[in-house]
């Protein structure tokens, strides 16, 4: 099914720490588990504002090869 994305609004909810993160996942690690589950997810925090690219660095060495990070358009340009 390489075809088949399947993921979620988000990853960095503590509220999911110990429903879907194990109890004693990190936040810093929340990505990495949720990536592990899931092989893609949607990034609503870029609309409110552009991710710098260290941000975008970190996100990418915590997913492995094919995961996709489907991003929202920013506000600033859609907005206008």
């Amino acid at each position: 099914m390489q075809n088949l994305h399947l993921g979620t609004i988000g990853f960095s909810y503590s509220f999911w720490r110990g429903k879907f993160y194990p109890n004693k996942t990190a936040a810093k690690d929340y990505l990495a588990y949720y990536a592990s589950q899931f092989n893609t997810v949607e990034v609503d925090s870029t609309f409110y504002r552009i991710p710098t690219e260290q941000t975008v660095l970190n996100w990418k060495k915590q997913v492995h090869e094919g995961f996709l990070f489907s991003l929202k358009f920013p506000q600033v340009i859609t907005r206008l």
